[in-house]
This record gives structure tokens, C-alpha cells and sequence, in this order.
């Protein structure tokens, strides 16, 4: 089977928009520490592309740029690289110099720093450095860096933190790579930890959807996925549930399946009546062929080319065997 596409840049870049509380705990644990988080944190995203539309006219910008203020009360800028390209791309570090480059020639500031979290298996040699030397003059450019790739299950499950799922869910993509069944397995596996850790309702329901996009499976498996997740649900004991608890059901539900529970039975039913008007309309036809259809399908009250298209699946299905 054809490799699936997943956008990994859009799926990363809303989630650090989200929590970047969290990204900074988790990846940037020392300048965790030293930001103030009671003060807002400003994302900067059209200044970087309007500082990179020049000198790179019509590529893809994949950063984030943010504006946090220290502990100390003075003012920093990070420049946050989400390394997304499913390519090798040998001059990675130099490109990395050259957004350092711009962003300090724009404010006319050095108190830049920048991690690049590479997503995908493909790592350049000096992934996290950057140095160039000619006749005595040395340019050297360092940076902090995180390869998911690199990540051990178990101490990412230790972590609280909801970076931490995040990774672990971009880490089983890694490793099943084109394996769509075992992904299938890990994916069910994630909503589980994903309830067990304990997060907010807020965190576990953007998890969840992140996870769901991230870890994209063939449309039947996905199906699969949704349907253990839904029967999962189902399976909770409701009459034991307070409303805040039905009501976190209904939000997962929504998460998981793009519908509300009311919208689901809906669904279930409409299917649930087309699947019985189906199985009475070839019964009818096993007797009696089309004589009478006509009133047949206004009793049933559905249209006759439906009953029609049901008669020749029916009939090339029975020709197959």
C-alpha cells in the first residue's frame, strides 16, 4: 500500500499555539523556568513571513516565531523551527543561520533562541550546528534540537506532560510506516493512556483530535479505530455519571468523530431503516421480480431508482457467486 500523506506541520503548529505553555516544559525545560507565563506570550507568525518573503519568495515558512517576557521583566524573542520536510535537506543548518540572520537584522536584537524538532526519520548530519570558516574568519551558529525519532516509549510514557503524548504518537507513526494494522493497535493504545494520565478536559480533547489527524490510517482502519473508540464510550455505565461527566462524553465523541452523539444516532438510524428497506426490496424481488415494485417503494416511502440500484447489486453480486 501507497504511504499515506499526513501534514505534520499544520498538526504541530495549532497544538504549540495552544499549550505552548507546555512545549516550553517540555522541550525547552530551562527557559521554562525563566518566563513569565503571567504575561501574554505573542505569536508572531505573519512578522516571520513577512521577513522571510524576500529571500524566500514562494517557499513554505514552517516557523513560529514568539515574544515571551523573562521572569526578570526583560523581553526575549524565540524563534520555535518545526522541521517538517520528509526529504533529506543537507544545508538544513545553514538555513537555520540565515532565519537567525534575518530575524536579527528586523529587531536588532541577540537575545534569539531556537530549537528545531525534527518529525520525520530524516536527520542532516549537523542538525543543530551551523559553522563556517574562511582565512581566520569563523562563523559558528548552535541551536537546540529534538529528534522524535531518537525518543524512548518508556520515558515518554513516565511524562505528564502532553508534549510528551504528542511525541509519542508522531514516534509510533515512525515506526509504522506503512505497518497500517500496528498502527491501528497503537493508535487505540494512546486514547487509552491518553485517559488515564489525568489531563484537563480542554488538553485530553485536543490530544485526542491531534493523535486522530496525526496518525492517519486507510479509511477502512480509521473506521475501525472510531468504532472501538465510540463502543469504548458506549460502554461507560451513564446511569453512574453526573452531567459534567456525560458532557466530557459528548466532547469525546465529538473529537473522535467529527459528530455529536445525537448526530450519530441519527446516522445509525437513517442507516439502520436503509439497510431493513433493502433487505424487504430484494426479499420482494425474489418472488415477485418488478411486478408491483413501484407500490412497493411508495409503501417504504423511498425512490424507485433506489430500488433499482439495490436489484442490480443484488443481481451482479449473485452473478460474482
Amino acid at each position: 500500500m501507497e504511504e499515506l500523506k499526513i501534514d505534520y506541520d499544520s498538526h504541530w503548529k495549532e497544538i504549540i499555539s495552544e499549550f505552548f505553555e507546555d512545549f516550553a516544559a517540555f522541550f525547552m525545560p530551562d527557559l521554562y523556568k525563566s518566563v513569565d507565563f503571567t504575561r501574554p506570550v505573542d505569536f508572531l507568525e505573519q512578522e516571520l513571513l513577512d521577513i522571510f518573503k524576500t529571500k524566500y519568495k514562494g517557499k513554505h515558512i514552517n516557523d513560529k516565531l514568539v515574544k515571551v517576557y523573562l521572569k526578570d521583566g526583560t523581553e526575549k524573542w524565540i524563534l520555535i523551527h518545526i522541521e517538517v520536510q520528509a526529504t533529506f535537506e543537507k544545508e538544513f543548518a545553514k538555513r537555520m543561520f540565515l532565519y537567525y540572520a534575518l530575524i536579527y537584522t528586523k529587531y536588532e536584537i541577540e537575545d534569539i533562541t531556537a530549537i528545531a524538532i525534527f518529525t520525520n526519520p530524516k536527520v542532516p548530519k549537523n542538525h543543530n550546528h551551523y559553522k563556517h570558516s574562511l582565512f581566520g574568519t569563523t562563523i559558528s551558529y548552535q541551536y537546540n534540537s529534538y529528534k522524535i525519532r531518537d525518543q524512548k516509549e518508556a520515558e515518554l510514557l513516565k511524562s505528564k506532560n502532553p508534549f510528551a503524548l504528542a511525541v509519542l504518537a508522531n514516534l509510533y507513526v515512525l515506526k509504522t510506516n506503512q505497518k497500517y494494522d500496528k498502527r491501528l493497535i497503537q493508535k487505540e493504545k494512546l486514547f487509552e493512556i491518553a485517559k488515564r494520565v489525568g489531563y484537563d478536559e480542554k488538553k485530553l480533547i485536543r490530544l485526542l483530535i491531534f493523535v486522530k489527524n496525526l496518525m492517519v490510517l486507510p479509511e477502512d482502519l480509521e473506521f475501525k479505530f472510531t468504532s472501538h473508540i465510540k463502543s469504548t464510550l458506549q460502554n461507560e455505565n451513564l446511569m453512574l455519571l453526573n452531567e459534567e461527566d456525560k458532557k466530557f462524553l459528548t466532547m469525546i465523541y465529538e473529537a473522535i468523530s467529527g459528530e455529536t452523539p445525537q448526530e450519530m444516532a441519527e446516522r445509525m438510524k437513517i442507516s439502520s431503516e436503509e439497510a431493513k428497506a433493502k433487505r424487504t426490496i430484494i426479499r420482494y424481488y425474489q418472488k415477485n421480480q418488478f411486478e408491483g415494485l413501484a407500490d412497493l417503494c411508495e409503501a417504504l416511502e423511498v425512490d424507485y431508482l433506489f430500488a433499482e440500484a439495490i436489484i442490480t447489486e443484488y443481481l451482479n453480486e449473485k452473478n460474482k457467486a
